[in-house]
């Protein structure tokens, strides 16, 4: 039997809504910090699946992931525990991997550094076209990324140029 897991952190509106949830179900316990593996994953499931939307570098899920997935895998020990991934990094997907949290870790789709906006192999500047260039662009995402964030050209300089429709 499978169990899926969606994973999606957002700080300021999920984690107190879980924790509100958990609070009807759990009085007491905040799952976040006291999570007991044996009373909340039923022996009957065999594989644990976590499903997410994208893995930049693989912080995140290390972070907020690692202490759960350990103690659920100290507790079932026979479980399998897998994290799916619409989309990643090929850095993010290889430190997912090398935590060994999970004892599977894909993506449908993988970003290399041919989807990295700057990179040497980056595939938005294979052509050459008069007045536009690499360094141009990097300056330009610098002027205006850092009126946004301090990560102007994305978390830990990613360099990707994806959205999605429920973040930026």
């Amino acid at each position: 039997r499978y169990r899926f897991v969606g994973v999606k952190f957002i700080r300021s509106l999920l984690k107190p809504a879980i924790n509100r949830l958990l609070g009807w179900l759990l009085p007491g316990k905040n799952i976040w910090e006291e999570w007991d593996a044996e009373r909340h994953i039923p022996y009957s499931i065999s594989h644990l699946v976590f499903l997410d939307d994208f893995c930049a570098t693989g912080e995140q899920v290390n972070e907020r992931l690692g202490g759960i997935v350990r103690k659920i895998g100290a507790a079932h020990q026979n479980l399998r525990i897998s994290y799916y991934l619409l989309f990643a990094t090929t850095r993010g997907l290889d430190n997912v991997k090398k935590s060994e949290l999970f004892d599977d870790v894909q993506a449908a789709v993988v970003f290399d550094d041919d989807y990295r906006a700057f990179s040497a192999k980056s595939q938005y500047y294979k052509e050459h076209h008069d007045g536009i260039d690499r360094e141009t662009g990097r300056k330009i995402m610098h002027f205006y990324g850092a009126r946004f964030c301090s990560d102007a050209l994305g978390f830990q300089d990613c360099q990707l140029l994806v959205g999605f429709e429920h973040n930026t």
